[in-house]
This record gives C-alpha cells, sequence and structure tokens, in this order.
C-alpha cells in the first residue's frame, strides 16, 4: 500500500507519458504487472510482454462492459461518415499550407534560429485539425495559439495542460482542480477544462447556426457530428444520438489522436534532419526523382 502523492510516488502517475518519462523504474521496484488503485477506478499497468500479447489475443475475453459496447458502436456509426476518402486532399492541401508557414517563420528568425519547435510543429498539426474537424482556417502565425477576447488561455494551451494532466483529472475530475484549497497549478488545469469546452462548445454553435443558413452541408468532423445527432433527435431515436458533452468527448479524443502524436513526431523528425545534413541530402533526392 502507497500512500497519495506528496507522501508518496503516487503523483508520479497523474501525469500524461509518466510511463515514457518512467522507463521501466517503476516495474523494477514493483515487478511486471501492478495495480494502481485510485478513487476513480483501478488500473492494471502490465510490462510483461507474454502478458500483453495474451491480452490483446484474446480481445473477446478481455472486453468491454456491455453498456460500453453500445456506447461505441453508437459512436462509430455518428462519427464514421466524416472520415473517408475526400478528406485526403484538403488534408495535403491544408498541411503543405502550414508547412509553408512554418517555413517562413524559421527563414525570418535567420541564424538566430527557433527555439519554439515542440509549440510550432503543434500548431501545425492542430491548424490542419482545426481546418479538417471544424471547418475553421487560420494562418500558421495566428490561430490556436491566439488568446481569444473573454479567455485566458488559448486553445492549444487549454489542450496541452489537459493532456500533460489527463490521469489527474481522470482522478480528481472536472471540477476539483478549480477548489481554491487547490495548488496554482491544479486551478490552471481546471481553467484549462472549462475553457477547452468554451471553445468547442463555440465551434458546435456556430457549426448548427450555419447548417441552418444554408442548403448545402459541409462534412467535417463537427458538422457530421452535430448533423448526425440532431437528425437522430428530430427522428425520436435521442437515444442513437449524442449529448454535446459527447461530442465534446468525441473532438477531444480526435484532438488527442490528430495532433499530439503528429506534433511529437514532427519536432523530432525536423530536428534530426537539421542534425544530419547529409540525411536531407538523401530525402531531398528521394522527393524530387
Amino acid at each position: 500500500m502507497h500512500c497519495p502523492w506528496p507522501v508518496s510516488e503516487w503523483g508520479r502517475f497523474c501525469f500524461y507519458g509518466w510511463s515514457i518519462q518512467d522507463r521501466g523504474k517503476i516495474h523494477e521496484k514493483l515487478g511486471p504487472v501492478f495495480v494502481m488503485v485510485t478513487p476513480y477506478k483501478n488500473v492494471v499497468v502490465v510490462a510483461d510482454p507474454a502478458a500483453i500479447g495474451f491480452i490483446l489475443g484474446k480481445w473477446r475475453q478481455f472486453r468491454k462492459v456491455p453498456s460500453i459496447d453500445e456506447d461505441w458502436s453508437r459512436h462509430r456509426r455518428l462519427t464514421a461518415p466524416a472520415f473517408n476518402e475526400h478528406m485526403s486532399a484538403p488534408v495535403w492541401d491544408e498541411s503543405l499550407k502550414q508547412a509553408d508557414g512554418m517555413l517562413q517563420a524559421f527563414l525570418t528568425a535567420g541564424t538566430a534560429g527557433s527555439t519554439t519547435l515542440g509549440k510550432d510543429t503543434q500548431t501545425v498539426a492542430l491548424h490542419v485539425l482545426t481546418r479538417i474537424a471544424f471547418g475553421v482556417e487560420n494562418t500558421f502565425g495566428e490561430g490556436v495559439g491566439r488568446v481569444e477576447p473573454g479567455y485566458q488561455l488559448s486553445f492549444r494551451e487549454s489542450i496541452q495542460l489537459i493532456l500533460q494532466r489527463l490521469f489527474l483529472l481522470f482522478v480528481l475530475g472536472k471540477q476539483a482542480p478549480l477548489s481554491p484549497v487547490m495548488p496554482a497549478s491544479f486551478q490552471k488545469l481546471g481553467l484549462a477544462v472549462v475553457e477547452y469546452e468554451r471553445y468547442v462548445g463555440g465551434l458546435l454553435e456556430n457549426e448548427r447556426k450555419a447548417s441552418n443558413q444554408r442548403t448545402e452541408s459541409r462534412n467535417n468532423l463537427m458538422s457530421v457530428l452535430a448533423r448526425a445527432s440532431d437528425s437522430e433527435k428530430a427522428s425520436g431515436r435521442a437515444s442513437q444520438s449524442m449529448t454535446d458533452q459527447e461530442i465534446f468527448g468525441n473532438i477531444f479524443i480526435f484532438n488527442i489522436a490528430g495532433h499530439d502524436t503528429t506534433a511529437n513526431t514532427l519536432a523530432f523528425a525536423i530536428a534530426m534532419l537539421a542534425a544530419h545534413p547529409e540525411v536531407q541530402d538523401w530525402l531531398g533526392e528521394e522527393i524530387t526523382a
């Protein structure tokens, strides 16, 4: 048994990506499999290859509870229309536009170079995502890094704070971090959750208003979710629709899957290419061949 942080190490596991930073040290201490007990749920952490292979190979035995399976099927049915081959061209075009904007920023910096590569690639990934998911276009130098009037955090900062403290939110919930007795860093996390939902809620409201004012429907993720959900409600099948909170949740999942890994990969790739000019030359030859 271990007492909660800060009395023991428990607080180490409240951070998104803790296992990467830990590099397996906790397993040297506790063994290949251990259970993390929290007020929210118990989490079994497995680092044994044989056990992992068995779990992944026996997915029917290690399946989710039926109610969650039904929810997953409903969410997949409503989100699937937004993902098709027609989206490939807009994704490519927007990626080129954002990459060119980042390149121009690098060139403007000159020999001083860039000290914000991680934020730059995150901006590229988020701008591509907001264009495809929300139909919102931004130039590289503006957009998700800008704090909108009436907000304290930018869209990018709110997402990043939530990602960094994701497990802590699972444990404490959304409201607890806002308590005056919490440390300032916790309160800022609570603010990030509130402002993320405000940002997405505003986009959803704008999409619904725009949908009511035009005859031609758009097929970005937000419009598909709003249209499918509202259609199910209008046809008397509210149980098959999505609540606004579920739409927020889906958008957040696609934010994680759609930008964080991409931004990190781009940042590492650019840094490695800068360190190895010979690889740059080889890559250039492959592209122009």
